[in-house]
């Protein structure tokens, strides 16, 4: 007869190898401004809508469609606090509203029950898109000494840290809200941003507030963590995002535990 302990170990064997295989891995990205229209200032803020070629890899064993999405552009100013200088949205942001939410025939007509990005499992997504970009006018003039300094310094390259929010279903299916901290490099001479390293801050079952949450991990991110020589984020605040990015495991973990005990 097999033993107690057998059985024991076999399941948390299997529960360690099911969380390899399925915890979240974020996508690596790049995303290249393609054109810029002439921008709108209203009450201080410039509004503009980008065309830009968006190339990610998505490494998971399941599929994920991007039903909306929001990342917040951060820089320090030259006194190396850092400042909030933007928030870009997803196309279909203009048309996200409550009347036209509230209305099958608009949402329909404007394509807000389907996907944004589709990403297939274990494959490459290339796409040319639109963009909607806020910046603060306040925040920019805060951080142009360093903006001008930093580029100088590194030849035409910036390290931006972002904060991003996503809405995301899981093959076709699980609707969940993901957020995540990441340290980019921005070339300014071909305008592409690439994503240099990514952490997982949050996972919630279900689409909770697209802005709140954004509104939150930016709150978050001004008030606890700072920004190193080059301006990231990631390297400067390690055991933070490292304390944080266990929790998220061991959550996971029970997840996968709690499935197979079943």
């Amino acid at each position: 007869m097999v033993s107690y302990a057998v059985v024991v170990a076999t399941l948390a064997a299997l529960t360690t190898s099911m969380f390899q295989m399925f915890k979240p891995r974020l996508p690596p990205y790049s995303l290249q401004i393609v054109k810029v229209p002439v921008p709108s200032v209203i009450n201080g803020e410039i509004f503009t809508m980008l065309t830009v070629k968006v190339r990610l890899h998505n490494s998971n064993f399941i599929a994920i469609d991007v039903h909306s999405l929001a990342f917040d552009l951060f820089y320090p100013d030259y006194y190396g606090a850092l400042t909030h200088i933007g928030r870009v949205y997803d196309h279909n942001i203009q048309h996200r509203n409550e009347e036209c939410l509230s209305d099958d025939l608009c949402r329909r007509d404007k394509g807000l029950d389907k996907a944004v990005w589709a990403l297939q499992a274990r494959g490459d997504f290339d796409v040319s898109d639109k963009v909607f970009a806020s910046l603060g006018a306040r925040g920019l003039l805060r951080t142009l000494p360093s903006l001008v300094w930093n580029s100088f310094q590194g030849g035409g390259s910036l390290v931006i840290p972002t904060t991003g929010v996503m809405q995301v279903k899981a093959s076709s299916s699980t609707p969940v809200t993901m957020s995540m901290i990441c340290d980019n490099s921005l070339n300014l001479w071909t305008l592409v941003l690439v994503g240099v390293e990514c952490t997982l801050n949050s996972i919630d079952i279900g689409w909770i507030g697209l802005d709140a949450t954004a509104d939150k991990l930016q709150a978050e991110v001004l008030s606890t963590l700072k920004a190193n020589a080059t301006g990231g984020v990631l390297e400067a605040n390690r055991p933070r995002i490292e304390k944080k990015k266990r929790g998220l495991e061991n959550m996971v973990k029970k997840l996968n535990s709690g499935a197979v005990q079943t």
